[in-house]
């Protein structure tokens, strides 16, 4: 793969992933070493706007010498452009000496074309920078894209859309118009255990509220926790209360960083009781997860209807029921902890809902059936202080 002297340069492809599941990527070698199989995921930042940058590390140089050309390109769709390319030093934002941003270049689009089919939904977006001097060789470094993002879509949504996208770099002549060395693809695929809706967008459980009273001895509350397991997808929980007959009666976002736990009270969820509409003492809550809306790009949690598509929805987010029967007045109405005497408490695991049987978009839009749209569950729903 390397000859002597630096007389050849060298790339790398890689699989831009955000995720544990990587699904096929070409690759091809130029500028720098190959990096790890599989790649590391992405660094992605949302720079401004509509832009963002995804950065690959794991890279090294190899020796090469001014003159040479390096060509790259990235085959997206999703109506995301890039719009930029570098290979910087690992860590910074200083471009390797020698190297300069790439320049937009049909011509190497079009040897992209010839070498590798891009994946379906996607194009060929290529780049060729000429080396103004010297590369020292064995140097970490990262391969950075720069890419705008249709209106609406934040980082969650760019992250996932690269998910299975093609970088493709390699040598390339002066005018950038062929890849003269060392082009190949491999498969960074990442092996899997099949499991039994071990992740789903969908999960159900139950709840039940009662209040002390005449006919009754003791008050009974359900919290649900959730937690966030993935370590790097910003995610929204929609909590979907219904009574006993199949009627939404209440509904809420939960904004979840990647590894957070949130407590809420569910019952505190609940509207007041009217004398037409009294408090259901018992329901289903479901949960339905989506990746979070960038609130700087106009987006909300829960997100708006009209911008999901079913990518939109993902799993990842985990629930446990936690009822508690107590006597006395709380002092935190979320709590009922604070409650003078805990006479009993039981909890169960919410269960993950396969999609093929709970249709993740029917269960977020029983919230628009509530005359009041659903925004972020406010402060007073979370218990012991894990509200952010």
């Amino acid at each position: 793969m390397m000859r002597s002297h630096g007389s050849w340069v060298k790339i790398a492809v890689a699989l831009l992933s955000a995720a544990a599941t990587i699904a096929f990527v070409g690759m091809a070698y130029a500028c720098t070493s190959p990096p790890p199989t599989p790649p590391p995921p992405p660094q992605t930042i949302h720079l401004e706007g509509q832009i963002f940058s995804a950065r690959i590390t794991g890279y090294s140089t190899f020796g090469a010498e001014r003159g040479q050309s390096c060509g790259c390109g990235l085959a997206i769709g999703g109506g995301i452009e890039v719009i930029g390319v570098q290979l910087v030093l690992s860590g910074t934002s200083t471009p390797v000496p020698g190297f300069g941003p790439f320049n937009p270049n049909p011509a190497t689009t079009n040897a992209l074309n010839a070498l590798a089919t891009p994946p379906a939904g996607t194009q060929w977006s290529a780049f060729s920078f000429q080396l103004t001097g010297p590369v020292q060789p064995n140097q970490p470094t990262d391969l950075v894209f720069t890419v705008q993002a249709p209106s609406g879509a934040g980082i969650a949504q760019v992250a996932k859309s690269l998910r299975t996208n093609l970088i493709g770099t390699g040598e390339v002549s002066q005018d950038g118009s062929e890849f003269i060395h060392h082009f190949a693809t491999i498969s960074t695929q990442v092996p899997t255990v099949p499991t039994l809706a071990e992740a789903s967008p969908v999960q159900s459980g139950f709840y039940e509220c009662k209040v002390e009273g005449r006919e009754r001895k003791a008050s009974e509350d359900t919290l649900l926790m959730l937690v966030n397991q993935s370590s790097t997808e910003f995610l929204c929980a929609t909590v979907v209360l219904m009574d006993g007959h199949q009627k939404p009666v209440a509904c809420g976002g939960v904004a979840l960083s990647p590894e957070d736990l949130d407590e809420i009270n569910l019952c505190q969820m609940l509207p007041p009781p009217t004398p037409t509409s009294p408090l259901p003492q018992a329901g289903v809550v479901e949960v339905v997860t989506t990746l979070k809306g960038d609130p700087a790009l106009g987006l909300t949690c829960p997100p708006d209807p009209a911008k999901l598509t079913q990518d939109s929805f993902e799993g990842g987010v985990y629930g446990w029921i936690k009822d508690v029967v107590f006597r006395g007045k709380k002092r935190t109405l979320a709590d009922p902890f604070t409650a003078s005497n805990i006479i009993g408490i039981g909890k169960t695991e919410m269960r993950l809902v396969p999609p093929e049987i709970s249709d993740p978009s029917i269960v977020f839009n029983k919230c628009w059936e509530l005359s009041v749209p659903p925004s972020l569950l406010p402060s007073r729903v979370y218990a012991e202080d894990t509200f952010e």
